[in-house]
């Protein structure tokens, strides 16, 4: 006669699952904020490397901060009366700072959250 025994461990596996929640946030977090982070300093590079001096300041007004746990947004800021800085001026090419920012960002985002998949469940 054959005898079969089934021992099971789903209180454990619901523990690893709950705990692979938490880091997940956790990580999601740090890879948002570090895309973010990134962005902002990389358009803020080159506006600086890009402006002449009627625009020695531009950069400052690239800002980025976190929406959420898991949001983030980095862009230019608007001037003190709602206008976009540059509105209205008609001399010279459009303003390129963000593009290859919003790229690298693009990148940094999803090896960061590529990183948190795995350390969540390894």
């Amino acid at each position: 006669m054959i005898r079969v025994v089934v021992h099971d461990e789903l209180d454990l596996l619901e523990s690893d699952l709950r705990d692979a929640a938490a880091k997940l946030q956790n990580s999601l977090t740090r890879a948002v904020d570090s895309a973010q982070r990134l962005g902002t300093q990389m358009a803020r590079a080159h506006a600086i490397a890009a402006s002449g001096r009627h625009g020695k300041n531009f950069y400052k007004r690239i800002t980025g901060e976190m929406l959420s746990s898991t949001s983030a947004e980095f862009g230019i800021t608007a001037d003190e009366h709602g206008q976009p800085v540059g509105a209205g001026f008609r001399h010279g090419p459009p303003n390129r700072d963000l593009v290859a920012a919003g790229d690298k960002a693009a990148d940094e985002l999803q090896i960061g959250v590529r990183g948190a998949i795995d350390g969540a469940f390894w």
